[in-house]
């Protein structure tokens, strides 16, 4: 009896096992369900309660033809016909001779000549290497646009940068001597 008692004790707990699998954990997707649905309703809510207040622009109309006020600028020399040689070729020498000068505004043209006066050698030292070291093609273009872009960053890093508007060179001759 007590075998039979055993055996029916295991039977009710192999049961209780096969019934425990096949029951859904409903409490657990229960907690889920709820916690998504109250997600998806604080979204909600704060969507719906924070929308921004309506917003009117008042434009004026673009007059097309209006001018554009310039400010006035000026130019203050940095060198007058230096002289430079560049062998960078070989056996051909070419002799630069050059002006250098730069646009300003007018606010800022004595503080500029002032930082000249102070750098002058550096300048012309900067002048002599980047003209010196440059290939002949670059010597011999109309625009210099190359040699005029390398003196104005070397000229921004000892003057600071946004004082100059512009460098100009307004003569320059390169000739080949042999």
């Amino acid at each position: 009896m007590a075998k039979e008692k055993a055996e029916a004790k295991d039977q009710a707990n192999a049961d209780e096992l096969q019934n425990a699998k096949k029951k859904l954990p409903i409490k657990v997707i229960i907690i889920v369900l709820l916690v998504v649905v109250m997600e998806v309703g604080t979204i909600m809510f704060m969507k719906m309660s924070n929308k921004p207040e309506t917003v009117e622009g008042d434009t004026t109309a673009i007059d097309q033809t209006a001018v554009i006020p310039e400010v006035a600028e000026s130019e203050v020399m940095l060198v007058e016909d230096m002289s430079v040689d560049n062998w960078t070729t070989g056996k051909t020498k070419y002799i630069v001779n050059f002006s250098a000068a730069v646009k300003v505004e007018d606010a800022m043209k004595e503080k500029l000549a002032a930082k000249i006066a102070q750098h002058n050698s550096e300048i012309r030292q900067n002048f002599n290497e980047i003209i010196g070291q440059a290939e002949p093609a670059l010597l011999k273009d109309p625009k210099r646009e190359v040699l005029i872009g390398q003196m104005k960053a070397q000229l921004e890093a000892i003057v600071g940068e946004g004082i100059i508007k512009e460098l100009l060179i307004p003569s320059w001759s390169s000739m080949p001597v042999e």
